[in-house]
């Protein structure tokens, strides 16, 4: 009987989601049915007499200017069209030119065409399709994404976003990663940038990722969020804050608000939306192209933007959002074994869709409010029991790994470190509520503790049978220790003549060496560490009478600088200081054995030479006055000399004109 309850039960829940599931499908064929089909192209002319012209496979639309550019892969060409009336105004190249043209862009007056394991570059009318990938990275190029001096190019087979120089053409750095995560890559269709975030579809992952400016994955839109899921997204484009989806394999376009919740759907319910294989889609102000590829057509259809009751049909979203979340979560309550009842909140849903069908907002905006309200509440209950079961979970694997972590000795196994980052990354989850993703990390954990148990009891056991050769190593270490510090005592005594004994200290270290070879480790231990005792007493010994010596050589010298100093100064008369030379050397031979002496030696010899200076300046100072006093006299009699001789000769040249102007005078009598 209780087994009947349960299935029930769950029939129950299976009838009430796929109801859900209704309700929202129904909401985007009838509130949403925003589209109006314009009219179609084949590729053909009305003047032309032929179908060479017509579409193969239209996948690639790009609007540049006044001129659509349509890539058709199974033809192997590029399409220049006239997007308002419609016609073809000519082709790119020729027939030749490409082998499979896919999803193009522009930039810089550039058209770029992935097409396989190339890109084709066009530079407009009159110029020639040029190559410039031969021998890249990439196989088969499905779109391309120049920004600036970076080119990103998805690639189809290798699963991967590639990055490449603008500039030099070159291979720079795999931008997003292929592998089976989200926000890895399989089969990456077209790549587009939006106010800051890329936008990747993947066919075969059937989903849109998200990643922000450093390519970081931030999310993926087209799973579970309003019982809408791609089954092969192909091309995309970004308009109206809309991200528009050609979902292939369904035949239908998906349009979804830029936090991933689809707005509205154009497939068979819209005239002409009867699509096979849609490829590409591309957004012209309200104008919506569609690269029909099964079809061989290029459709347009008009967007209406202001169909339904914006407030009402944002309050029906964000009910959606909430019981959708709630689903999600009552998933993740099962795989944790977790009880937990479907809500009410799913049939409030489906009435407020309903309501707002025939037009009654206001009940419909009651209804959706009441179902987030309680889907809200059934949420929080359900994730705090979700969380405290993940940190049951791992509070239990935590503690089956504690006694292991306890006996190791050395550094725990990888897998102990795998655990406790994958511990983290469940309490990152848990903090920024991703459930999900939690308890998948949470349901792994036994596995991997009992893996990381595995790998400590084979540690142990590796530690168990190192041990014995680890005690030898260690037992010849500190015989090598010893007999080193043994050597270097016997150096450094010698160096600052000290004597010591140590045949004591080699006896022990000969003993413990015997004690080694016969395995005695007590013994060993017991007269290696008696040996290192001893040469320790004489290391300290050594090493404070090393510090005076070094000291008392140091103001030695520091004396012998002064002295010599005082001494290279210049006087009249330099005495000798031959005896405080011989002091200073006698006081460095001393320092040796008496440090304290040595070095009032040495200041008594620099004392000794500054008072003989002092006495030898003072005697100088004499002898150079006495020279002074001397060479004085010596000028004044010089002066005096002078002065005599200069009065003598005055004197006789007076004497000489008395005589002259007597012998005048006489002869002057005469002649009269």
């Amino acid at each position: 009987m209780g087994k009947g309850k349960g299935d029930a039960c769950l029939a129950g829940v299976g009838l009430m989601r796929a109801f859900a599931v209704f309700a929202f499908l129904a909401f985007c064929a009838s509130s949403f049915a925003s589209f109006s089909f314009l009219y179609s192209f084949n590729g053909s002319n009305p003047d032309d007499n032929s179908d060479y012209f017509q579409f193969s496979r239209p996948v690639g639309l790009l609007r540049v200017g006044a001129s659509l550019y349509v890539s058709d892969a199974g033809k192997g060409a590029v399409y220049v069209v006239s997007p308002q009336l419609p016609n073809r105004t000519g082709m790119i190249g020729s027939m030749r030119s490409f082998d499979s043209p896919l999803r193009m862009a522009y930039s810089g007056g550039l058209l770029y065409i992935p097409d396989g394991a190339k890109i084709k570059v066009w530079e407009g009318a009159g110029s020639e399709v040029l190559d410039w990938s031969q021998g890249s990275n990439f196989i088969r190029a499905s779109s391309i994404l120049p920004e600036g001096e970076t080119v990103y190019i998805s690639d189809l087979d290798r699963g991967k976003v590639f990055a490449y120089s603008n500039s030099t053409r070159g291979y720079s750095r795999v931008a997003i990663e292929s592998g089976p995560s989200d926000g890895f890559l399989s089969s990456p269709q077209q790549i587009k940038k939006y106010k800051g975030r890329y936008f990747v579809s993947d066919s075969a992952k059937k989903l849109i990722f998200v990643y922000n400016e450093s390519f970081g994955f931030l999310g993926s839109i087209g799973r579970g969020r309003g019982s809408i899921e791609l089954l092969s997204p192909r091309g995309i484009d970004i308009a109206h804050e809309r991200l528009y989806v050609a979902d292939a394999s369904a035949n239908r376009v998906v349009v979804f608000s830029l936090d991933g919740y689809p707005i509205e759907v154009l497939n068979a319910s819209t005239p002409e939306g009867n699509f096979s294989y849609p490829e590409g889609v591309m957004v012209d102000g309200e104008r919506l192209f569609v690269a029909d590829s099964g079809n061989r057509l290029l459709k347009v259809f008009s967007i209406n933007l202001s169909v339904g009751n914006d407030s009402v049909r944002a309050s029906i979203l964000s009910a959606n959002y909430s019981v959708s979340r709630l689903l999600e979560l009552q998933a993740v309550a099962s795989k944790l074994s977790l009880p937990s009842d479907p809500s009410s909140s799913i049939e409030d849903l489906a009435a407020a869709q309903q309501d707002y069908d025939h037009f009654l907002f206001s009940s419909a905006s009651v209804l959706a409010q009441r179902a987030s309200q309680k889907a809200e509440s059934d949420y929080n209950a359900l994730a705090q029991a979700v969380e405290l079961k993940v940190r049951r979970i791992v509070k239990e694997q935590q503690e089956r790994l504690l006694p292991y972590r306890s006996r190791l000795s050395g550094k725990p196994p990888l897998l102990f470190s795998q655990f406790d980052n994958k511990v983290a990354d469940i309490n990152a989850k848990l903090s920024s509520k991703s459930y999900s993703a939690a308890a998948e990390a949470a349901l792994s954990l036994p596995n991997l503790a009992s893996q990381a148990i595995a790998s400590a009891e084979s540690q142990q056991k590796e530690e168990m049978e190192r041990k014995e050769g680890k005690v030898a190593k260690e037992m010849l270490a500190r015989m090598a220790d010893a007999v080193g510090r043994l050597d270097a005592l016997k150096q450094k005594a010698a160096q600052y003549r000290q004597p010591i004994n140590t045949s004591l200290s080699e006896a022990l270290i000969a003993e413990a060496n015997r004690s080694a070879r016969e395995g005695d480790l007590q013994s060993f231990n017991r007269t290696i560490s008696l040996a290192i005792l001893e040469i320790e007493s004489f290391e300290a010994t050594v090493s404070s009478s090393a510090g005076e010596i070094d000291s008392a050589l140091s103001a030695i010298s520091s004396a012998e600088a002064k002295m010599n100093e005082t001494i290279s100064k210049p006087v009249l008369l330099a005495p000798d200081f031959s005896e405080e030379r011989r002091l200073v050397a006698q006081a460095r031979e001393t320092a040796f054995s008496s440090p304290a002496l040595a070095v009032k030696m040495a200041q008594d010899a620099q004392k000794s030479a500054e008072r003989k200076m002092e006495e030898a300046r003072a005697l100088s100072v004499a002898v150079a006055a006495v020279l002074i006093v001397v060479i004085m006299i010596a000028v004044l009699a010089a002066a005096f000399y002078l002065h005599l001789l200069r009065r003598r000769a005055e004197a006789e040249k007076k004497r000489a004109r008395q005589d002259k102007k007597a012998r005048q005078g006489q002869e002057s009598r005469q002649g009269g």
